[in-house]
């Protein structure tokens, strides 16, 4: 290169630099990491009514419950381990055992929970992971149809790895009481935004009241905490509270009774006593022969609804 050219690119090389330049963002300080900027995650947007309730399909029936020893289904909660699997319970009567079903209603196995002898089951709630990461299934020993137990249970499992497995598994036992005497309840749920377990009794029809157990701890016997009563006169032909579920994020509670499916919408940290006060939605529900279950789906996609009894429809209504 002669003196004259010194320090000059040829045009052809200056060319390549800004072609360099262009698709590596290598030309400053204020273009670097642009071209690998990841977009950001797709959010659902769900349709809503003009009062803010939520849109759910009428439901259509994915399978049936045929296998006998599930012929008193109390409760319900979707896996959070393996899609598509949900975990079931009989009633009073029966043992504590977690029956594993797939999404179309078929058993898929058991998982009985050692050295328990329940009084009266009737209803799982399913909390966010706990120890190792694991979620852990809530099984409500609530039901007192005559009013005269002393306290209550929740057994408290990790869930299962494999549905398919006839196993066993140890329970932590949950004990408290209620601060103004025995009820009989047979909905149970959880806040996976405070780790509160809370407790729906079923008193005569349009009663329901909420009981709430913060931190509760194995081995102890805790008080429960008068939180609220939930109006249900003119909500409900029954008024009879049989099952009810928290939404992963703790944004919605759902209640339902043998006739009706309830929803309420409920802001970040917004206390459920505030909640219960606000008039509810009305979801879809198909009228069973005694529905008892209902549980959201994580992202509150949709919900599933059951009803005790033989060969009986599992409902799954989806979010529009």
């Amino acid at each position: 290169m002669s003196p004259a050219h010194a320090g000059r690119a040829e045009p052809w090389l200056r060319a390549l630099l800004v072609l360099v330049c262009f698709t590596t963002a290598a030309c400053g300080p204020e273009k670097q990491g642009t071209a690998v900027t990841a977009a950001p995650p797709r959010i659902p947007t769900w349709a809503k009514t003009e009062r803010g309730c939520p849109v759910f399909g009428i439901g259509t029936e994915a399978g049936r419950v045929t296998d006998p020893r599930l012929d008193e289904l109390s409760g319900l909660v979707v896996s959070r381990r393996n899609p598509d699997v949900l975990w079931a319970v009989n009633d009073s009567g029966n043992t504590a055992t977690l029956y594993s079903l797939t999404a179309g209603g078929a058993l898929l196995g058991e998982t009985e929970i050692a050295g328990v002898s329940p009084r009266d089951i009737e209803d799982l709630a399913i909390t966010t992971p706990g120890p190792g990461g694991v979620p852990r299934i809530l099984v409500g020993d609530i039901g007192d149809n005559r009013g005269v137990r002393d306290s209550i249970r929740v057994y408290r499992v990790p869930e299962p790895a494999d549905p398919a497995d006839t196993q066993t598994a140890e329970a932590e036992v949950l004990e408290a009481v209620y601060p103004d005497g025995a009820h009989n309840a047979e909905a149970l749920m959880a806040d996976p935004t405070t780790g509160y377990i809370y407790v729906v009794t079923s008193g005569p029809a349009g009663t329901a009241h909420l009981y709430g157990w913060s931190n509760p701890a194995p081995g102890t016997s805790a008080t429960l905490e008068d939180v609220a009563s939930i109006p249900l006169d003119g909500l409900s032909v029954d008024g009879l509270v049989t099952s009810a579920d928290m939404a992963d994020d703790g944004s919605a509670v759902v209640v339902r009774t043998y006739t009706s499916l309830l929803w309420w919408n409920r802001t970040p940290g917004q206390p459920l006593a505030e909640v219960f006060a606000t008039e509810p939605c009305t979801l879809p529900l198909h009228l069973e022969s005694q529905g008892e279950a209902v549980a959201l789906t994580p992202g509150v996609d949709a919900y599933w609804t059951a009803s005790e009894g033989t060969d009986e429809p599992l409902y799954r209504y989806p979010r529009e």
